[in-house]
């Protein structure tokens, strides 16, 4: 038996094997649909098939990733020259007992490109004359700190051997108050990110003008 074909009357659509008819707009609507999905498959293989976002070369976390899906990739900052005397400034530090006085070397200040970490070579300055000079890494988003140098009586740095990231202290009353301080004034934004080698320099310049809200220290 041969099977009849069925013929819309309005547009005279011919339809093999079809049980319904469809109107001319019903028609005009289906071809645009396979058109849109003949460009897409074009168009698809254009793009890439990766995030655009690269956060294990930047280092930073990007929008509309989760915390737990993203790892911090730290940047890698060479160590400084050595720093001379004549170059140092001094560095307003909040200590209870002013037993020390603190200096940095402005020539040593990096700012990682991951928008986290900052580094600096750090000179400590006892009553007695007598310096301890460190080359030390902060981390602004965790309020951290690594200790990678110090300097020797030679006048070279001698680099620890893996070096780790540790808590600063929240307590007062010894000479290592310095590294709340530079972290919470000096070093980082109120939102966990590092602040530019310009704007760290006019803060240790000018300390007076640094406003503190919102740093989370």
């Amino acid at each position: 038996m041969v099977r009849k074909r069925k013929t819309c009357r309005k547009r005279r659509v011919v339809l093999p094997y079809a049980r319904f008819c469809l109107s001319g707009v019903q028609v005009h609507i289906i071809i645009r649909l396979c058109a849109a999905f003949a460009l897409m498959a074009v168009c698809l293989p254009l793009f890439p098939s990766g995030p655009l976002f690269n956060a294990e070369e930047d280092g930073v976390m990007p929008l509309g990733i989760g915390v737990q899906e993203w790892e911090f990739h730290e940047h890698q900052m060479s160590l400084p020259s050595y720093p001379e005397q004549k170059k140092l400034v001094p560095v307003d530090i909040d200590a209870p007992y002013a037993r020390f006085k603190y200096f940095i070397d402005p020539e040593s200040i990096q700012v990682g490109n991951n928008g986290l970490t900052s580094q600096l070579t750090m000179i400590i300055e006892a009553r007695s004359g007598y310096q301890n000079i460190l080359v030390e890494r902060y981390r602004c988003d965790t309020h951290g700190y690594k200790t990678l140098a110090y300097g020797t009586g030679s006048k070279t740095f001698h680099r620890y051997h893996d070096p780790v990231w540790e808590n600063i202290s929240r307590r007062s009353g010894s000479g290592l108050d310095y590294r709340r301080d530079l972290i919470t004034f000096y070093l980082c934004d109120g939102n966990g990110a590092a602040l530019p080698k310009r704007e760290i320099l006019r803060r240790v310049a000018f300390p007076d003008d640094i406003s503190t809200s919102g740093n989370g220290f």
